[in-house]
């Protein structure tokens, strides 16, 4: 096809000033006024002038001839200019949608929802299919020859945008309907009279060569001699906590122990493991208690009950831990020593002395005895077990063999009889170590308790082995003439005849909360025997902590000695509560706390149980804690590293990594964050000025923070975002009927998820790596006794925190600032300036959450409260980097990496400096003005005023530095530096 003729100047000028326009390139004329191309045909240029635009027929005489003339096309027939191209001056530029996976443009939205949803196989109800967004790109230039799109569109390239501003300056391209307007209009109003009432507050309240097996390590122990020949595997397993009947685990089946010599499975039956259940279950309500008896203690006890000395107290009281997860981590020690202790307690006589070397004393079988076997569980339902099939308390563990014991004293039962090992009588009583606490408490007192905590001593004088040393199953009677104590408090026969289920169902936990504290004040106060310490069952237990995990070996003290502080912690904790509890437990008889004296009745039993050389399990692990932890310091370091020849690559245990690699985390995560915050953000890119921002750091007032800081002007500008979001065309939040709970719902739901990249984001980028829960305590504004982690200075956000590992040991805070480069504190500024005050709006108006919200910055909203567990950050750098480098790095091994590259790459800022140094060749000239008024530096800076507008911890020089050393960081990454 030849293309149009070259038209003369007169003919030109009568198209100008038609405003028709021949396009250059392609032969189509063009409608100025309409923005499309017309048909060359016939009549209908000259038709279309008249109808359309009212031009007399004088200007149109010969127009349809001069039009034939020169040649033109079908605008139907011309093809589509390419995407990218600038638009065209003539055409009419509309903003429209196209698909991500094709060619199909179009500027309906219903069109192209259908189109992805029939085509592609979308479907806007699938939340795994995401947003719309992620297959449809909006407010695309879109161009084409014909009117209305029909021949189909091409992209136009955009000019060069303007800078954005502050506030939103148009609408969205949908054009948003009166009932969505009044309705956003309402709900803005609402945040503005919530703002309004709370701003003046706000601006005016201010293994098999192991360092571990190391010959002093193992001779201090003595755990090569007390696990001879046993099987570790079994112990490690008897260990186990029951299966919950929400796993996935058959309950039907028991445990499975291991094998035997003879290759027969040991097993612990469902009857068994479902009365463990009972008894674990029991173990989180009686620490409770035992955590509200110390919350309600004085410091002066609490101190007392912290020492290790007899005739002194601890320097500081013993405290809580504070973190969920380190509570639920010791709780599962103690849980653990009860499933063993049982476990161990049921296991025949034969394979407990041939597969874990271990006998037990009449006082621990009799211990035991007394809560399996009491009354109370006759109102417990066991529910795994059978009416027909559920056994007695008696029933052993089971072995697929029938056999008896060397003295025939017992059965091993096999799977198909069973027989009853122990009836329930009482036990003559003897003097015990609670009447012993109870007489120096109350002198007057002549009355002795019933509890039975008695040694055996005078029962197995005459019962010694060949070694001269008892057997301590030999020491067992046969199981019908075994007495058992009797608790001190009786129910009425009639307790569960006469009163609620839910009631006797309360009371049955009470009962058996209170005998598994009756046994466990037992064990963590034994005696040894023979003055060793492995008799009793608490530091056997300890060494069974201190295996490997495949049994092989043992640990080394720098991991063993947490195991120890988790026994030690709950053993004080035990003792507390047996000794001054904060409400009595009556079925075992302890009585409520005295109001005199409670020193004394405290002291009776810790000075000869709970302190350094006594003949109890605590001292034994007071000892031994304190040697590992001397020991560890000297064993070295866990993790261990070798650089390439190059220096450019480190190599770990199983893991090789690159400097290149190294860089390359941070930067795809802060790829993944951006492209989040513009989701999030609908598109929109606010300004971010830092060097503008005002903030107060020395402002402590509860609520204060650069947001709420009236010189900014920041404390509504989340309302623009919550504009764009609500009315948006592609995916609003906001319809004619109401608020779309389900988007609102995913907007939320990606909130969460991008609030864990940018925790990822930070630790990645902040500097040396901090501590997970240094990062999870951080506030983004102040409370009513806290002081926020987020601040602006020097151009830039800074992250504080002021959580050290060891302050609550030393009573100081360690405060470290971490400065941010700009591309990260921007993203952190989008998110606390306008996406999470909005989340927040948009819970309150369509869920009904609540007023108040916690000033953590990283909590999920459902619990905003709740600091995130220290597992999330790592499970989210483990998913980072297996999806870059398909290698998992937790948190652990990220701080060992980036301190080792710290040290060889950067050592500059790993040398340590000294703000107070004066005498040094290094030191600062500086230090001459604190001569000349006659201090030495240090006294300078503690005794004389410091500058107001900092805290006193952070003062100018200090925040300096922190400044330098993130730089530095930020330069080695190839972040763009704070300014």
């Amino acid at each position: 096809m030849t293309g149009p003729r070259i038209l003369t100047p007169a003919e030109q000028q009568r198209l100008d000033a038609l405003q028709l326009c021949l396009d250059d390139a392609e032969p189509v004329l063009i409608c100025r006024p309409c923005g499309y191309a017309l048909k060359p045909f016939g009549e209908r240029v000259g038709r279309h002038l008249a109808e359309k635009h009212d031009v007399p027929k004088p200007k149109r005489r010969g127009l349809n001839g001069l039009i034939k003339s020169i040649g033109l096309a079908d605008p139907n027939d011309v093809p589509l200019r390419p995407d990218g191209l600038p638009p065209h001056e003539a055409l009419l530029t509309v903003r429209g949608y196209a698909c991500r996976h094709c060619n199909y443009r179009t500027v309906s939205l219903d069109l192209v929802g259908r189109h992805v949803s029939s085509v592609h196989g979308f479907k806007q109800n699938r939340k795994a299919h995401g947003w719309q967004r992620d297959h449809v790109l909006e407010g695309v230039s879109l161009q084409s020859w014909s009117q209305n799109g029909s021949r189909g569109y091409w992209i136009a390239l955009p000019p060069t945008p303007t800078s954005p501003s502050h506030w939103v300056d148009s609408l969205p391209s949908h054009e948003a309907s009166t009932g969505q307007r009044a309705l956003l209009a309402a709900a803005h109003d609402a945040e503005r009279a919530r703002l309004a009432s709370r701003l003046p507050a706000a601006a005016t309240d201010e293994g098999r060569v192991d360092p571990a097996l190391q010959t002093n390590w193992m001779r201090r122990t003595g755990w090569a001699g007390t696990f001879e020949g046993a099987r570790r595997d079994i112990l490690a397993t008897m260990t186990q906590l029951p299966a919950s009947r929400n796993s996935s685990a058959p309950l039907s089946t028991g445990l499975h122990l291991g094998l035997d010599g003879e290759g027969d499975p040991l097993i612990s039956p469902p009857e068994d493991e479902a009365r463990l259940r009972c008894i674990v279950s029991a173990v989180d309500g009686l620490l409770d208690r035992c955590e509200d008896t110390i919350r309600h203690t004085d410091v002066s006890i609490r101190c007392w009950l912290r020492s290790s000395e007899p005739q002194r107290p601890y320097k500081a009281p013993f405290e809580l831990v504070s973190r969920p997860s380190t509570t639920y981590r010791y709780r599962r020690y103690i849980k653990k020593l009860l499933c063993f202790c049982f476990r161990l307690w049921r296991l025949p006589l034969g394979p407990r002395l041939s597969q874990c070397r271990r006998t037990l004393t009449v006082t621990q079988s009799r211990a035991f005895q007394a809560l399996w076997s009491d009354s109370v569980w006759t109102a417990v339902p066991l529910h795994n077990t059978s009416p027909d099939n559920r056994s007695s308390p008696e029933s052993p563990v089971c072995v697929e063999s029938t056999s008896t014991d060397g003295d025939g004293r017992r059965t091993i039962q096999t799977r198909s009889a069973t027989r009853p090992r122990a009836t329930r009588v009482t036990m003559p009583h003897t003097p015990s170590l609670a009447d012993k606490a109870q007489r120096a408490s109350s002198p007057e007192s002549t009355s002795e308790s019933e509890i039975d905590t008695e040694d055996d001593e005078e029962d197995m004088s005459d019962m010694e082995s060949e070694e001269g040393r008892p057997r301590s199953d030999d020491l067992e009677e046969p199981w019908d003439s075994v007495h058992l104590p009797t608790p001190l408090f009786f129910h009425s026969p009639c307790l569960y005849g006469f009163i609620g289920q839910e009631t006797a169902d309360t009371t049955s936990v009470m009962a058996i909360e209170d005998l598994v504290l009756r046994l466990l004040f037992f064990l963590v106060t034994e005696e040894f025997e023979y003055g060793q310490s492995n008799t009793t069952l608490l530091v056997f237990f300890s060494g069974i902590i201190g295996f490997t995990p495949d049994g092989t070996g043992f640990q080394r003290p720098m991991n063993y000695t947490a195991a120890l502080s988790a026994l030690i912690y709950c053993a004080r904790l035990v003792v507390m509560e047996a000794l001054l509890p904060r409400t009595s437990h009556d079925y075992v008889g302890y009585p409520a706390r005295p109001r005199h004296s409670q020193l004394a009745k405290l002291n009776a039993v810790r000075r000869e149980k709970m302190c350094l050389g006594s003949q109890a399990p605590l001292g034994e692990l007071l000892s031994l804690r304190d040697y590992g932890r001397a020991l560890a310091r000297a064993d070295g370091p866990r993790f261990r590293w070798n650089w390439s020849d190059d220096g450019q690559a480190l190599h770990w245990d199983d893991g090789h990594l690159s400097l290149c690699q190294f860089r390359s985390i941070s930067h795809n995560m802060l790829e993944q964050t951006t492209s989040a915050v513009d989701k999030l953000m609908y598109g929109w890119e606010p300004v971010f000025t830092p060097a503008r921002l005002r903030d107060r750091m020395a402002n402590t007032s509860p609520g204060y923070s650069f947001i709420s800081e009236p010189a900014n002007g920041l404390h509504e500008a989340y309302l623009g975002l919550s504009q764009r979001a609500s009315l948006a065309g592609l995916d609003g939040l906001l319809s004619t009927d109401g608020w779309i709970r389900p988007r609102v719902r995913r907007y939320l739901d990606d909130c969460e998820s991008l609030l864990s990249k940018l925790l990822l984001l930070i630790y990645l980028t902040g500097g040396q790596a901090a501590r997970v829960t240094e990062l999870t305590s951080i506030e983004y504004q102040n409370g009513a006794s806290t002081q926020r982690g987020v601040h602006v200075h020097s151009g830039a956000l800074v992250i504080v925190t002021r959580h050290h590992k060891i302050r609550k040991s030393t009573n100081k805070e360690f405060h470290v600032a971490r400065y941010l480069p700009d591309t990260v504190g921007k993203l952190l500024y989008i998110y606390l300036v306008y996406i999470r005050p909005f989340s927040s709006m948009l819970r309150r108006v369509c869920f009904q959450a609540a007023e108040d919200e916690s000033s953590l910055l990283f909590a999920s909203h459902s619990s905003s409260n709740s600091p995130w567990p220290t597992t999330k950050l790592s499970r989210e750098l483990s998913r980072a980097t297996t999806n870059l480098l398909a290698l998992a790095i937790n948190t652990r091994t990220y701080r060992q990496v980036s301190i080792a590259i710290t040290e060889r790459v950067i050592k500059h800022i790993s040398s340590p400096f000294n703000m107070y140094d004066d005498k040094s060749a290094n030191a600062p000239i500086q230090s001459a003005f604190a001569w000349q008024s006659g201090h030495r530096p240090l006294q300078r800076a503690s005794t004389y005023g410091l500058d107001g507008a900092y805290p006193d911890s952070l003062q100018p020089a200090l925040l300096e530095k922190y400044r330098w050393v993130s730089r530095e960081w930020h330069r080695f990454l190839q972040l763009e530096p704070s300014v």
